[in-house]
């Protein structure tokens, strides 16, 4: 409620009147100015990926909606909320963190999460394969190597270890090599798998020391293993021959006896004297070494993916609404003009008023002015209070790492173990040498004929027609 104090000045025609004074209350609208009010969005959930692990960074999750709002996410308990899904590299299960940010229309939405799980990936493995081996007194790798694309290859005999070297083999026999992958973080294990090896005994025979070989008249052609060769015959009909010629001087080289050659061997023995181990001597001694079963660890921080983050490079000054009004009178509009004869004729409301314009020479009988007074209409104008504020104009993506404490081995503790040598003794001793050598004498056919033909080796059917290997041979 407020009082109003109003009087007449007068001027060279007119006495000044009285001051006098009215209430006017200003009651509150029937009709408030609502307050705004905001909603809250609705969303659609982020779903997690079936993800396998590949050495690159995958985004995590298929994106959710928010009908208002901005959705938000950020990778585990250390991540930064941005718009970017997060992503990651290594196999493992990580935990997306969501949330819708509201703004002056929409509320937010409380944080939620959901576990994602990149899985192992299971490695292509290229088996080993076996070789073909010839016994030759030493030992052999049994097979040629395997690979995978992770996790480690391994292998092992029957009832060996398993490692990543090679098996080898001396003595002739069949053996199984047994082989798998040992995964890792990220890949994983192949089961047992195994190939079959046989190492076979050497074709060549070794002559006896001291025997010299009885001639044979009609050698057996053999095949040589791996290649098909094929033998030459000859048969004599009705043949006379010369006398034998001289021998010839004793060499290494092979001679074929047939109907014109003639053939002996003989075994020379010769002897060396050769450094050889007769014995050893054991020695003890103490070493200490770095033990793996007393691993030393330490927790360092590695990047377990990425977060993209939404971040403001620009702004721009905004007016908005502050909630509040401030409230001024203004001219009726059109103007509004009426008379009155007594201050209690006059409708003062919360919205309207009327302010003196002039008095009248019109007579207005008992009302309390004399005359008619002119007044003007005015009403209440509200004004929406403003403020301005900084909002983004530009954005830009950023892309910070995620990292996780991972407890690593950064070394061993050391242990002390009793280690036994053995020192070779040597000696001397004397080592027989055996060596074959041949001599052959020759003669000439001089009458008869011979049929010289080229078949397979050890032909059954030309040898028992009567012909006759002459030692010679090519590859078919």
């Amino acid at each position: 409620t407020h009082k109003v104090y109003y009087k007449v000045v007068g001027d060279d025609n007119y006495n000044d009147v009285a001051e006098a004074s009215i209430n006017v209350t200003i009651a509150a609208s029937s009709t408030p100015i609502p307050t705004p009010t905001k909603t809250t969005p609705t969303v659609t959930v982020p779903t997690a990926k079936t993800l396998t692990y590949t050495g690159s960074a995958q985004e995590l999750i298929n994106a959710g909606t928010t009908t208002g709002g901005t959705l938000q996410y950020k990778l585990g308990d250390n991540g930064t909320y941005g718009t970017s899904i997060p992503e990651a590299t290594n196999a493992g299960t990580y935990t997306v963190y969501y949330k819708v940010v509201g703004n002056d229309e929409f509320n937010d939405v409380a944080e939620a999460s959901i576990n994602v799980t990149i899985a192992k990936a299971t490695p292509t493995l290229t088996a080993p394969t076996a070789k073909t081996l010839t016994a030759n007194g030493t030992a052999q790798a049994l097979i040629n190597a395997g690979s995978t694309t992770g996790g480690t290859l391994q292998y092992k005999l029957d009832n060996g270890n398993y490692g990543t070297s090679i098996p080898e083999a001396t003595n002739v026999g069949t053996y199984i090599v047994y082989y798998k992958v040992v995964g890792n973080d990220e890949y994983n294990d192949v089961a047992e798998q195994s190939i079959t090896v046989t190492i076979s005994e050497a074709s060549t025979p070794t002559p006896t020391p001291g025997k010299t070989p009885t001639p044979t008249k009609t050698p057996t052609p053999t095949k040589t293993p791996g290649k098909d060769y094929l033998c030459k015959y000859v048969k004599v009909v009705k043949a006379s021959y010369t006398s034998w010629g001289n021998w010839s001087a004793w060499s290494q080289t092979v001679k074929h006896e047939n109907d014109l050659t003639q053939v002996e061997s003989k075994t020379e023995t010769s002897y060396t004297t050769e450094k050889v181990k007769i014995g050893e001597r054991i020695t003890t001694k103490k070493i200490t070494y770095y033990d793996k079963n007393k691993p030393i660890y330490e927790t360092k921080k590695v990047v377990v993916g990425y977060n993209k983050q939404s971040v403001c490079t620009q702004t721009t000054t905004q007016t908005v609404n502050t909630g509040s009004y401030t409230y001024t009178w203004q001219d009726a509009s059109p103007v509004v003009m009426q008379s009155f004869g007594s201050a209690s004729q006059i409708p003062y409301t919360a919205s309207e008023r009327w302010i003196f314009v002039r008095t009248t020479d019109t007579s207005c009988g008992s009302c309390s002015f004399g005359t008619y007074r002119i007044y003007k209409k005015q009403v209440s104008v509200a004004h929406a209070v403003t403020t301005t504020k900084q909002v983004c104009s530009k954005w830009e993506t950023k892309k910070t790492p995620v990292y996780n404490d991972v407890r690593v081995v950064v070394g061993y503790g050391t242990s002390t173990k009793t280690e036994k040598s053995s020192v070779p003794i040597y000696g001397t001793k004397k080592i027989a040498h055996n060596t074959t050598l041949y001599r052959y004498r020759t003669r000439e056919q001089k009458s008869g004929y011979r049929d010289e033909k080229w078949s397979t080796c050890n032909n059954k059917s030309l040898i028992n027609d009567g012909y006759v290997w002459t030692g010679e041979k090519k590859v078919k």
